[in-house]
């Protein structure tokens, strides 16, 4: 047996553990600062351990060894990708690392339905938020037939962590999947991967990179604190679905800062749990801060829900720049949602190019049903203290409505919330061609120089 990349790698591993930060620059002469107050710092290769970023092998078990080697060691280890673009499976993240891209670095996910092996699916998420039970239905050949729920794991995939940064330096530093190629899969058991998933970890950063073609949510942080986000790119196709920028999900303390996203769903979504689910799992995203992002594309608003049954509060939303979006801001729920969302701020937002609409307000989303037959929650959904200020769209064109907080139903607004009190002031929306306010479901409503003119109750 050809021993020489095993002894190469054990020899790099022993060297690390004998020399405690065994320093070595990229072959360009750039090196990496230290992150202050650790007392041990270590490098990694992924070439040492047998990665080639040819765009053909599979460099799947060279990254997990290189993982593997740095959870062993004492201290804070970064992980260095040389440029090149490397094609591998998911991979699980550990504790106190860096994944450090240098610029022209990619890392490309294998194709659904690859050769070399399967993509893997891993436990559905205990209570997660989006309610996913125990079988699906799955047309095949003219039939239908259930199979296990299963979920397919996020390309980076990390639980239980902390201190866990994927970095780059700049947008040539990239993270890719084939979310085309997930579209149409006929029999599959698990459900579209998204790019990186974060559970129940704390102190997670993502710096610096550029992501591209998630299949699913492109960053998804489940129940996770002190998460940071600042300078990515996030791109997928304008006309995909469900490829959010970022979910911050039953999550506390995230800030989102500096990026951009162009893709076909929403900039950023906050979640707190789907129905039943997220009411026993009871637990709220608290303390988000967005601010300085671009958002472009057919839907690309920042969103809150549809799903916070768990609840969300203290959420600061500014300086966010809307593209050609389909709206500005998304406040969404449904009948069986329940949760309590307030103390949210929308400031000094503005909009160019062509909107759907300004800012909206949707109760028209399903049920979960996965929950009980019948389930409803203690309480119709609870909205208050909900403020938007310094909002200038003026130089936009809106096809729908200004204002659309909900057409007239049969029912009354307290059917699908047990309360819904919005405040604009200095906000400017050019009038939409369809009309200027809907106010279906608003029960309080207060303005001061907003344009077009506020009519809801006249």
């Amino acid at each position: 047996m050809n021993t020489a990349p095993f002894m190469l790698r054990k020899g790099a591993l022993l060297g690390l553990m004998a020399c405690g930060a065994s320093l070595r620059a990229w072959d360009d002469g750039t090196k990496m600062s230290h992150v202050a107050g650790r007392s041990h710092s270590h490098r990694l290769h992924v070439t040492d351990f047998g990665a080639v970023g040819d765009n053909r092998t599979d460099v799947t078990a060279a990254f997990e060894e290189a993982v593997a080697a740095s959870a062993g060691l004492l201290g804070h280890t970064t992980i260095l990708v040389a440029p090149g673009t490397y094609r591998l499976f998911p991979i699980s993240l550990a504790s106190r690392m860096t994944l450090h891209l240098a610029a022209g670095a990619t890392l490309l996910g294998m194709p659904f339905g690859s050769s070399t092996a399967a993509w893997p699916l891993i436990s559905a998420l205990p209570r997660w938020s989006r309610g996913r039970g125990d079988t699906i239905t799955v047309k095949g050949t003219g039939q239908s037939a259930k199979l296990p729920r299963n979920e397919s794991k996020a390309l980076l995939h990390g639980a239980n962590l902390d201190d866990v940064s994927i970095r780059g330096e700049g947008r040539t530093s990239v993270i890719e999947m084939h979310g085309w190629d997930w579209s149409s899969r006929p029999g599959w058991s698990g459900s579209h991967p998204s790019l990186m998933r974060f559970v129940r970890s704390t102190n997670v950063r993502v710096l610096n990179v550029q992501l591209r073609n998630s299949p699913y949510w492109t960053c998804h942080f489940w129940e996770c604190d002190r998460v940071h986000v600042s300078r990515v790119s996030i791109i997928a196709p304008l006309d995909s679905v469900n490829t959010d920028g970022w979910d911050p999900d039953s999550s506390s303390n995230v800030l989102i800062e500096e990026s951009s996203y162009e893709g076909g769903d929403d900039c950023v979504s906050v979640k707190s749990g789907w129905d039943c689910f997220g009411i026993e799992n009871g637990q709220p995203s608290t303390n988000i801060t967005v601010r300085g992002l671009t958002c472009k594309g057919p839907r690309a608003g920042i969103a809150i829900g549809s799903e916070v049954s768990g609840g969300v509060h203290n959420v600061s939303v500014e300086h966010v720049h809307f593209v050609d979006t389909g709206c500005m801001v998304h406040l969404k729920t449904g009948h069986t949602r329940g949760g309590a969302v307030s103390n949210i701020r929308f400031s000094k937002l503005t909009a160019v190019g062509t909107l759907g609409d300004g800012i909206v307000i949707n109760t028209g989303f399903r049920s979960n049903s996965r929950c009980p037959k019948g389930w409803m929650p203690p309480a119709m959904t609870r909205m208050s203290d909900i403020k938007f200020v310094h909002i200038d769209a003026s130089n936009a064109t809106i096809t729908g409505y200004s204002f659309d907080f909900g057409a007239k139903h049969a029912n009354p607004p307290e059917f699908y919330f047990s309360k819904m009190e919005l405040r604009l002031e200095d906000v400017h929306l050019p009038r939409g061609r369809r009309g200027a306010w809907r106010c279906g479901v608003v029960t309080k409503l207060s303005t001061a120089h907003v344009t077009p003119k506020h009519a809801c109750y006249e």
